[in-house]
């Protein structure tokens, strides 16, 4: 039987990583309106040094209102 070629790493550019702020910025948001979503999000960027690092903002209001995911590319470690 034929082996399948192995599956090439992932290119490191788009691989994302995931870390938790646990007391995002503005203080006491409400991350369900856009102003504070907008706020975090451009709290995150400034720390990143460039926006377009920035993937993605996650967070689930319904278990805690504090932790929040965000996803940065691998290649910033």
């Amino acid at each position: 039987m034929v082996k399948r070629a192995k599956t090439p790493p992932p290119d490191r550019s788009i691989e994302p990583v995931f870390y938790t702020i646990t007391y995002p910025y503005p203080p006491f948001a409400n991350l369900e309106l856009p102003k504070d979503r907008m706020d975090l999000a451009r709290w995150v960027a400034c720390i990143l040094g460039d926006p377009k690092y920035l993937f993605a903002l996650y967070f689930k209001p319904s278990v805690s209102p504090q932790p929040v995911l965000v996803a940065v590319p691998l290649i910033l470690l």
